[in-house]
């Protein structure tokens, strides 16, 4: 019986240190950076285009063949796929890899930021490859990569300023008039079948602490995740579980823990069961680092993708 007790107050110590956790600021500030710049595009020059936040494109050579473009625009005239950046400073480039400093120093003495040019480049690429593949047809319009800066505390280096894909969130109606108004415009057909493409890539998935501290990541295909029953829960694109406690602390201590589970699946179509208290979540972060989160500490958790391809 004591260790009965004992094996009910530690799940709900765990469950505390779920309330415990809390985002990084530097995470919640390149969440809010994204969403400036998807606000920006959706009437840029006037134009009313499909606007898409991080969408994951098929990579064989990124982790779990998949890579993120912050933000995706589909317009009357060209295709912008934008990485985000809010970093402070000045921000230079060397050798394709990108500083940022404060102060006088050279950029040698920081570490590098990454080919950050190159990477969403890189992207773009794979972005036209699976609009070739999925439609037998060429890319007849233009998809222009851009690196979007929004800080406000932030300075381009001359040299990138002088660039065409290097831009401050300020700077996009020009860049708008210096690059895209003059293109010709996309087929009514072009254009559909990229923005159906786009909508129909999958994003990350979603963990939420029971604090409201989001995390990010992939679920692991065997996500841990087990009913009451012993069943375990299958990787469906769209399905979001709300997990909530039924018992008071009290009652939890003398009966034991209980989770309920509202499954939503992408139609809205609800349903409720039990889940086993005692089991994790498996994740794997973008870095490539695996986690267990104790199913006690979350409050929800979605798929954003249906997994490798």
């Amino acid at each position: 019986m004591l260790n009965f007790i004992k094996r009910n107050r530690d799940w709900l110590a765990s469950r505390v240190d779920g309330v415990l956790q809390r985002e990084y600021p530097s995470t919640i500030k390149a969440r809010e950076a994204e969403l400036a710049v998807l606000e920006a595009v959706r009437n840029l020059g006037g134009e009313d285009w499909d606007v898409f936040h991080r969408k994951r494109v098929p990579r064989p050579d990124s982790h779990r063949s998949k890579g993120e473009i912050d933000v995706i625009a589909v317009g009357e005239r060209a295709v912008l796929a934008i990485e985000v950046k809010n970093w402070k400073g000045t921000i230079s480039i060397e050798d394709n890899l990108f500083f940022a400093y404060q102060g006088k120093q050279r950029p040698s003495h920081h570490k590098d930021r990454g080919k950050v040019t190159n990477l969403i480049s890189e992207k773009v690429s794979s972005l036209e490859w699976v609009f070739r593949a999925a439609n037998k047809s060429r890319v007849d319009f233009a998809i222009f990569p851009l690196v979007v800066f929004t800080n406000d505390d932030c300075r381009l280096t001359e040299e990138l300023s002088k660039r065409s894909d290097c831009w401050h969130l300020n700077e996009l109606e020009r860049m708008y008039q210096e690059r895209v108004k003059d293109e010709q415009p996309m087929s009514p057909s072009s254009r559909d079948k990229m923005a159906e493409l786009v909508s129909g890539l999958g994003s990350w998935d979603e963990a939420e602490y029971t604090s409201g501290k989001l995390l990010e990541a992939d679920i692991a295909d065997r996500s841990g995740i087990m009913f009451l029953d012993g069943d375990p829960l299958e990787r469906e694109v769209g399905i979001r579980i709300e997990i909530e406690s039924t018992r008071s602390k009290l009652s939890t201590i003398l009966l034991g823990p209980s989770l309920k589970a509202t499954i939503t699946d992408s139609s809205g179509t609800s349903r409720t069961t039990r889940l086993d208290p005692f089991c994790k979540l498996n994740v794997v972060f973008q870095t490539g680092r695996r986690m267990g989160i104790p199913v006690q500490q979350l409050r929800y958790l979605a798929y954003g993708h249906e997994g490798i391809e």
